[in-house]
């Protein structure tokens, strides 16, 4: 995992522009595969991108605050 630094994020949940922390993961068996996660503060990961060709990505589409 390499921590990249901090991005702004657009998911159906809402519009992240602070605090946000993007991380890529590297799969050594596939150099040419990479996840980019993006998290949140105070709420956590948001995103998630594949680049393995599918084009995979999970997007935060709610959340709810826990006590």
């Amino acid at each position: 995992m390499i921590t990249v630094g901090e991005e702004q994020v657009q998911v159906p949940f809402g519009f992240f522009d602070e605090g946000v922390l993007m991380t890529r993961d590297l799969v050594p068996l596939e150099p040419k595969v990479q996840e980019l996660k993006f998290y949140a503060s105070g709420v956590g990961p948001v995103l998630s991108v594949h680049n393995d060709g599918n084009g995979g990505r999970a997007e935060l589409i709610s959340f709810t605050a826990g006590r």
